[in-house]
């Protein structure tokens, strides 16, 4: 992310809740084409940066598929976890 823009850096922390929320939709994970499909399109140039995010701080894991040789994103365990805590404090 170092070569982005101040905008384009705080879209992506925009971006990254509502990822979070799409792939806790789906406990089985959300394929690649799929999630980037529900963005809007004046995100989806940042939609890697964002995917790389969650990956780096461990929130997110990429297992290849074996349908069309796809990638199918899901929570960790940890990121679920503090997904609970998160909407049982916004109670």
């Amino acid at each position: 992310m170092n070569d982005m823009t101040a905008v384009d850096t705080a879209q992506v922390r925009r971006m990254v809740p509502r990822i979070r929320r799409m792939l806790a939709e789906s406990s089985e994970g959300v394929a690649r084409a799929a999630l980037r499909r529900r963005l809007n399109s004046r995100e989806k140039h940042l939609y890697d940066a964002a995917l790389d995010l969650l990956i780096a701080v461990g929130d997110v894991v990429a297992e290849p598929t074996t349908v069309h040789g796809g990638t199918r994103y899901k929570l960790t365990a940890a990121a679920e976890l503090e997904d609970g805590r998160r909407e049982r404090n916004e109670r």
